[in-house]
């Protein structure tokens, strides 16, 4: 169970009775909820976030470029202005 504490002048920390919701103070947890609170997401390697990183770069550049090609076919000379 979380334990609210206080950090006193002196850097001691007194346990308070006040309940998780309204701790102005520190929040000690336990191990157990800790583990509760980590990231339900799995880390991604490097290579999965390279992975991921190149796919996004090539949807923009797609977008990129399909905005260039709707840009020249509306300028019936081709001239980009």
């Amino acid at each position: 169970m979380s334990q609210c504490v206080m950090v006193q002048p002196d850097q001691s920390l007194k346990i308070t009775t006040t309940d998780a919701q309204s701790c102005a103070g520190y929040l000690l947890l336990t191990p157990q909820e800790v583990s509760a609170l980590q990231s339900p997401f799995v880390p991604l390697s490097a290579t999965d976030g390279a992975a991921i990183s190149g796919a996004i770069f090539l949807v923009w550049g797609a977008a990129w470029l399909w905005g260039e090609i709707g840009s020249f076919l509306k300028s019936g000379s081709g001239d980009s202005t």
